[in-house]
């Protein structure tokens, strides 16, 4: 079974792990080393860091896998992952009810979708309970600090 698990970083930040990639949301410190560990059981691995106000340690440790930063909140911003792989973020809070390409997302109390520039990698990642997703879009949701099964309820398109 391939999992994906988010780990809590501080009250307000987390990361994901999930297959080939790590991403990790609103982190401005890692006073625990939660993502100091998360980025060094994970060697190689593409890294996007998204909203990140981070400390010189964490960045120094990711430097060479990060290929760009994004304000979650701003579509506009643009991030990629370190293999190239382009990445458009979007704040839940600020696309209700629907995504332009015949997405809607209902309930998300906090989470963001990251999605390729051609389409072809789109997820979801949603902390707190389970959500219904509705449309074209492969999703995944992550209830925060749960494994999860990647290999039902999440397929990247290639």
């Amino acid at each position: 079974m391939t999992t994906i698990k988010t780990i809590p970083v501080s009250d307000r930040a987390w990361a994901v792990t999930l297959p080939g990639a790590v991403l990790a949301f609103n982190v401005d410190s890692d006073p625990d080393g939660r993502l100091s560990e998360v980025l060094s059981a994970n060697p190689g691995m593409p890294a996007a860091f998204f909203n990140l106000t981070v400390c010189d340690e964490i960045f120094s440790m990711a430097e060479n896998r990060v290929r760009s930063f994004v304000l979650a909140d701003n579509p506009e911003n643009r991030a990629a992952f370190a293999d190239g792989r382009p990445v458009s973020m979007l704040s839940a809070g600020n696309i209700l009810p629907a995504i332009p390409g015949g997405v809607s997302v209902t309930g998300i109390d906090r989470g963001f979708i990251a999605e390729t520039m051609d389409g072809n990698v789109s997820v979801l990642f949603a902390t707190g309970p389970v959500h219904e997703i509705i449309g074209r879009v492969t999703v995944a949701i992550v209830p925060e600090g749960v494994e999860v099964d990647a290999d039902r309820i999440v397929r990247l398109r290639h």
